[in-house]
């Protein structure tokens, strides 16, 4: 049997981008394979770098919940 599920530690990655109207960051995990179904993000950093290195960590965070989660079926 063929597994054609994603692979989870290349199908979600971190966008950055700058907030609509602001001169402030935010990060947001997106999924490649199909959209999440729920905004996972967080804004309002001053400078690009913060808000990549902290989605990074975000993104580590959710995928480790994720592994733990997919062990425990």
């Amino acid at each position: 049997m063929v597994d054609d599920r994603p692979n989870p530690a290349t199908d979600y990655f971190v966008v950055v981008s700058r907030q609509k109207g602001s001169s402030r960051w935010l990060w947001e995990i997106q999924r490649r394979s199909r959209p999440l179904g729920v905004k996972i993000y967080e804004e309002g950093f001053d400078a690009e770098e913060a808000a990549r290195r902290a989605g990074q960590n975000a993104l580590g965070d959710f995928m480790r919940r994720l592994g733990q989660h997919l062990n425990d079926r």
